[in-house]
């Protein structure tokens, strides 16, 4: 076992096997021994279930408001926790928010107990290959295969969550967007008034609008439901992220009030890497994936 504040002088690289889930990545996480099901959510920070709270007889050190996927905003409490393994990796005194987690796969037989956050990986690096259902993590971005790819620059937050450029092609446009493993049903969460911009600008035209969608069935943030009653599904000509094109790339609309969203079924076009201390993505195209989306 190795503790991840130690390994910081010499090579080091972790495999984790875990299992998906509408493309949601369930990582089996060790505390005291024994096995939980957390979520690797790129879009939030750690957090631990109001249950595992109380079994580890934990003590709450803080509160602040929060804001969830939708926007909706909530009290979220703190506390500080020991110990988490991950693979063959220890990670210690972790702040912790504590909230009910939404539980998506219970028709799996699956409990989530948790949600593990950039935070506690972001002092190294990491890869998602989802297709073999492997993360990687390290120390360096030495130690990760991404020789014949090239890095592009992300924008990290105080949650150490990474931001990066889609840029829309022949239109001389482009948004800074959230890369987020939680967000799992979408590849491309257009935010609203992103949308409604473009529509004004004219870098899309209702030739780009493929259905007017009415959120009858909305989803559900950790502090509410999604509030926005009616929901564009968009079709870009072509994009270019992480320095690859996407032809007929799909999005639908949502409101939350923050930024746009490139979700976890971006992961099944390839290998995404982050190397959080020189705040670099790379990504590494599986061969059997084609760069345009059909219709």
């Amino acid at each position: 076992m190795y503790f991840w504040s130690d390994i910081f002088h010499k090579k080091y690289i972790d495999t984790i096997k875990f299992e998906t889930y509408s493309n949601a990545i369930i990582l089996p996480v060790y505390i005291n021994n024994k096995k939980y099901n957390f979520q690797f959510d790129t879009g939030a920070s750690t957090i631990i279930s109001k249950e595992l709270f109380s079994k580890l007889n934990l003590s709450i050190i803080d509160s602040e408001q929060a804001k969830d996927h939708y926007g909706n905003i909530g009290k979220m409490d703190f506390s500080m926790l020991p110990k988490l393994t991950i693979g063959k990796t220890e990670f210690t005194n972790i702040k912790v928010g504590i909230l009910k987690p939404i539980q998506s796969f219970k028709s799996c037989g699956v409990k989530i107990d948790g949600y593990l956050g950039n935070d506690v990986l972001a002092n190294g690096a990491i890869q998602i290959d989802i297709k073999n259902k492997k993360l990687l993590i390290s120390n360096s971005i030495k130690s990760i295969n991404v020789k014949n790819n090239d890095s592009f620059d992300i924008e990290l937050d105080f949650q150490k969550r990474p931001f990066l450029i889609v840029n829309f092609m022949g239109l001389n446009a482009y948004e800074r967007v959230l890369f987020d493993t939680g967000s799992c049903n979408n590849i491309y969460k257009l935010e609203k008034k992103t949308f409604l911009g473009m529509l004004e600008n004219e870098h899309i035209k209702t030739n780009n609008i493929i259905d007017t969608l009415e959120s009858l069935n909305k989803g559900s943030g950790i502090f509410g439901k999604q509030n926005d009653d009616e929901n564009y599904y968009v079709n870009f000509d072509s994009i270019k992220v992480t320095g690859v094109k996407f032809y007929n790339f799909p999005a639908h609309t949502f409101n939350s009030g923050g930024s746009s969203i490139l979700g976890a079924e971006f992961l099944t076009l390839g290998k995404v890497s982050i190397d959080y201390k020189n705040k670099k993505i790379y990504f590494n195209q599986y061969k059997n994936k084609k760069n345009r989306f059909i219709l």
